[in-house]
């Protein structure tokens, strides 16, 4: 007679069907892996998945709460039928508990953020100062950054916003405008995918150095102009318009909060400059400014 005798990879599949039954069993009897919600079916064929608030015996009107926090009130003309406490058996991802956010509120916006300026002044020759092109350099204030505004339907938000720098590389930094949000991500997860949009007036304060004609020599009749031993400094105040876009995540906390990180891209447009500490002459200067800003921030 032959004996079977269970071999080592034998016995571990045996223990693996056995693990995945019992957990199967546990998953079904576990009260955690149950949902329950209320259903409402729409003469229009529409089935929404929530919770009911409030039901009008006497004329059958319903208050009810979906998925995602938004509430609706419906005539008993609007539906055939309704099912409570409706169960569901699902997995840990499902039931994740997806916090609420703002629909309609109003909203704070409080933190800091790390912008990089790259200017590029060009000084035009004349009979004052010699023709330069500075080149590109960056200026990298850390700013304070604050913001005010109102959602609408929850996707768009219409504000303002502002910041204006504390530290690093420049004079003076600030900049305020308008600001509008656009959400895009389905509510699924407890963080938010949008996309800011900003148009704002900035102010940037910055020193520079030029390079004055300061002698006059005739060869010829031909003038030359020569270079100074010592180049001269101004302070710089350019004012500009803004344009802002990006990429923002903003994690959600608990009674509507949360916390931002946003990149954004800007340009400037140009509108006037002036030279704090230069008498008489000025040079004939052309800027370009654009650059980045990374921000953290709270939200209230």
């Amino acid at each position: 007679m032959n004996h079977f005798k269970p071999t080592s990879f034998t016995l571990i599949l045996l223990l693996f069907i056995s693990c995945y039954f019992s957990a199967t069993t546990f998953a079904q009897e576990n009260p955690e892996n149950v949902i329950t919600y209320d259903l409402v079916y729409l003469k229009n064929g529409q089935v929404l998945k929530g919770e009911i608030l409030v039901f009008e015996e006497k004329d059958g009107d319903i208050t009810f709460k979906d998925s995602f926090g938004r509430k609706y009130s419906i005539t008993r003309e609007e539906y055939d039928y309704f099912v409570e406490d409706k169960r569901y058996f699902v997995n840990k991802k499902d039931t994740l508990s997806i916090k609420p956010r703002k629909t309609n509120e109003f909203e704070i916006s409080l933190g800091f953020n790390l912008t990089v300026a790259m200017v590029n002044e060009t000084i035009k020759e004349d009979n004052a100062f010699h023709g330069q092109n500075a080149g590109g350099f960056a200026y990298i204030p850390t700013c304070f950054q604050f913001g005010l505004g109102k959602y609408i339907n929850r996707q768009n938000f219409i504000g303002l916003s502002g910041d204006f720098g504390l530290i690093g590389g420049v004079n003076n930094y600030f900049s305020f405008g308008l600001r509008y949000m656009y959400q895009y991500d389905s509510y699924k997860r407890n963080v938010s995918f949008y996309v800011p949009l900003e148009l704002q007036f900035n102010n940037i304060n910055y020193t520079s150095y030029y390079y004055p004609k300061d002698s006059v020599s005739y060869d010829g009749g031909l003038t030359y102009y020569q270079l100074t031993v010592d180049n001269i400094s101004s302070g710089v105040s350019i004012n500009s318009i803004n344009f802002n876009v990006g990429q923002g995540f903003s994690f959600m906390l608990n009674n509507k909060k949360s916390i931002s990180l946003e990149l954004k891209l800007f340009k400037s447009f140009i509108l006037s400059n002036k030279f704090i500490d230069l008498e008489g002459n000025k040079p004939k200067s052309n800027y370009k400014i654009n650059g980045i800003k990374l921000a953290l921030f709270y939200n209230i």
